[in-house]
């Protein structure tokens, strides 16, 4: 399974001083101190080695031991498709990761693409120190 150390960039609407909005990096508003891993799910299915899902490990944080529909969403990036219906997820026993695939039979990631995450603070029965309504996480899925 390839890991990941995942450096939390959020972007924000901000209110600048003009009349217009602008997007800007959460981290100059406060910096997250998160210990998170993010990793895809490599696994050979019917022979083909590929991304099947994406794992989200905290070391600082534990999720609900069912997490519903409503406290995350689950997007691949190339087309901005959900995938919330073709995708299962459980937690942990211990409660400090989240593994999220593909139902058999539904496909994968595919070359150049990359998972959307959105964890919302409901998920978690202890979120993270300073964790925000939600958080996006990126993983990129090539095996490379």
């Amino acid at each position: 399974m390839q890991k990941t150390i995942l450096i939390v960039t959020l972007l924000v609407l901000a209110n600048s001083s003009n009349a217009k909005s602008e997007l800007r990096p959460i981290t100059e508003l406060r910096n997250p101190t998160w210990q998170v891993q993010t990793s895809c799910l490599t696994e050979i299915r019917n022979g083909k080695k590929s991304c099947w899902g994406v794992v989200i490990e905290f070391q600082d944080a534990r999720f609900k031991p069912l997490v519903s529909p409503q406290q995350l969403k689950i997007y691949e990036a190339k087309h901005g498709s959900s995938l919330q219906k073709l995708m299962t997820w459980r937690v942990s026993d211990n409660g400090r990761r989240l593994t999220i695939k593909f139902k058999p039979g539904t496909g994968d990631f595919g070359s150049g693409n990359s998972a959307e995450v959105t964890l919302y603070k409901a998920a978690f029965i202890e979120p993270p120190k300073a964790f925000p309504d939600y958080v996006i996480f990126v993983q990129k899925t090539d095996l490379n």
